[in-house]
């Protein structure tokens, strides 16, 4: 069992390092001497050479694309003028580059404001779940920032859960939430209230 778990364990390590080293390699950044770069080149290679991509290519590629080809980005603005993003709270860095270009963001100070960009993004920051991953709840936090214009909804009814279910999770996320005075209500008929005992150890 520990050469199993020392295994994952390894794997996660490398599973880590690769993802710097594909984020260094799609923002540009100099990715010369990493101890990956040779294996990670080879794996491509022969992905290409099959005429096929991996999953993180998914988001990689793309980014690449839109830095070196900016009229890119542009032309496929004026193609899709809405993107809808769900699990805001689970973008990782390149998901975040990948976002705003296609939706538009500052183009500089001087060139003054935002363009246009119809972007309508979905997400709780109490359910940012895939750190692990890369993501960061810090682009959901910011996002006011990135879009001063954009019109925040808050959806604070419940249709799945029973009134005692809704009020225990509120009280047991209150004193960690990223979201200050939160309010939540169940809505609908639920016959059975059975009630909810929180307890707390240590």
């Amino acid at each position: 069992m520990a050469g199993t778990v020392s295994g994952v364990r390894n794997l996660e390590r490398i599973r880590r390092k690769m993802a710097v080293l594909r984020r260094a390699r799609a923002l540009g950044e100099s990715a010369a001497g990493h101890e990956l770069a040779g294996p990670a080149d080879r794996y491509d290679q022969a992905l290409r050479g099959r005429n096929l991509v991996d999953l993180d290519d998914l988001v990689q590629l793309p980014v690449v694309a839109l830095r070196e080809h900016p009229e890119l980005a542009e032309s496929y603005r004026q193609r899709w003028r809405h993107l809808w993003v769900d699990e805001y709270q689970d973008v990782d860095e390149l998901q975040y580059v990948l976002l705003t270009a296609l939706a538009g963001r500052p183009a500089s100070a001087d060139t003054g404001g935002w363009p246009a960009a119809n972007l309508c993004a979905i997400g709780d920051p109490d359910q940012a779940i895939y750190s692990f991953r890369g993501s960061d709840v810090g682009f959901f936090l910011r996002f006011r920032d990135d879009f001063p214009d954009a019109r925040m909804v808050s959806l604070t009814r419940n249709y799945r859960s029973t009134s005692s279910i809704v009020d225990a999770a509120v009280r047991l996320i209150e004193p960690v939430t990223l979201v200050p005075g939160r309010t939540l209500t169940a809505v609908g008929a639920h016959p059975d209230q059975t009630p909810v005992v929180l307890s707390r150890r240590g």
